[in-house]
């Protein structure tokens, strides 16, 4: 339980092209349970690392009074970021958040900002999570950190959330966990929330879901397909695992999807070899192998064939 004479002061440093929905879903918890406890149990300050004003991923001017500085006054610091990882692992800011981890503040991120931390070396050894779209190349990139697919993931003092709405989901824990469950069910429900989410909950949709279908043929292929992603399987070794004939496989995906088991065993390793070419360092030959190509010349004709653009021409968009 926190102090009840000291709010408990929660720390945003707020990167350029941070994400807002993510932002909103970890602040507005905290305003909510101020309200519904009547006390004011939270308090929150916005930091930056450079100039006053800071522009989101949509565009949105947030202007900001705070500076690196004012993170020695928080309880926890949250990192909120979202695009430019590399850009914005300054010296400065790296050395900052390990000098707010020596004094004992609670650490945090959203979305990317695990990123940081990781680069800070304040997750080594620790279990963490971030957006499912980044996971492969951090996983590549910081093998010391635990990953985990969780849309929170709570280990010691780091708190990290995979970002979008699941940042309100572990703002109610916190809240719930120093204040009980009756203030987190009032602040959800404040929320308009349809359930609390607990941090173990997969970030993805359900392969049905993403693939509208319900055919469970083309559901367990698919399941497989996407975990032989680095060893590439054969359509008929992909067929017995789910129990089918290759014509059979062959039929199943023509009649719900319009397309082949090759064609989209195919995309799919072609989508990981994008992220790891926009998330990491890695030598292109090194990331063909990893997504099952036999070369890398093989690599670089059905990648741009697929995205109309050679491998090395698109590298490192997303950092």
């Amino acid at each position: 339980m926190t102090d009840q004479n000291h709010p408990y002061r929660v720390g945003f440093l707020v990167l350029p092209k941070f994400s807002m929905i993510a932002l909103s879903c970890v602040m507005e918890p905290l305003r909510e349970a101020n309200w519904v406890s009547g006390r004011q149990l939270y308090d929150w300050v916005l930091i930056t690392p450079d100039g006053p004003r800071v522009t989101s991923s949509n565009h949105t001017n947030l202007m900001i009074d705070n500076d690196l500085n004012a993170i020695g006054g928080c309880d926890m610091l949250i990192v909120c970021a979202s695009f430019d990882l590399e850009q914005h692992s300054t010296p400065r800011t790296l050395s900052a958040l390990r000098k707010a981890a020596r004094h004992g503040v609670v650490l945090g991120s959203i979305d990317t900002g695990s990123y940081l931390l990781a680069r800070a070396g304040l997750l080594d050894g620790i279990a963490a999570t971030i957006h499912w779209e980044n996971a492969t190349g951090f996983a590549e990139q910081f093998p010391q950190v635990s990953l985990t697919h969780e849309i929170f993931t709570i280990d010691r003092n780091r708190w990290t959330c995979s970002g979008g709405s699941s940042g309100i989901d572990m703002m109610l824990h916190l809240i719930r966990q120093q204040h009980g469950v009756e203030l987190s069910v009032g602040v959800a429900e404040c929320a308009i929330l349809g359930g609390i989410r607990s941090g173990q909950t997969g970030q993805r949709l359900s392969t049905q879901e993403r693939m509208n279908t319900t055919d469970p043929s083309l559901i367990a292929a698919i399941q497989v397909m996407e975990a032989n992603l680095t060893t590439r399987l054969s359509v008929p070794e992909i067929a017995t695992q789910v129990g089918l004939s290759q014509r059979q496989l062959e039929r199943v995906f023509r009649q719900c999807l319009g397309t082949t088991p090759t064609m989209h065993y195919l995309h799919l390793r072609l989508h990981r070899a994008q992220l790891l070419l926009r998330q990491t360092s890695l030598q292109v030959g090194t990331i063909a192998a990893s997504c099952g190509f036999s070369s890398q010349a093989q690599f670089s004709r059905a990648y741009r064939g697929r995205y109309s653009v050679v491998p090395s021409k698109d590298r490192m968009v997303g950092l």
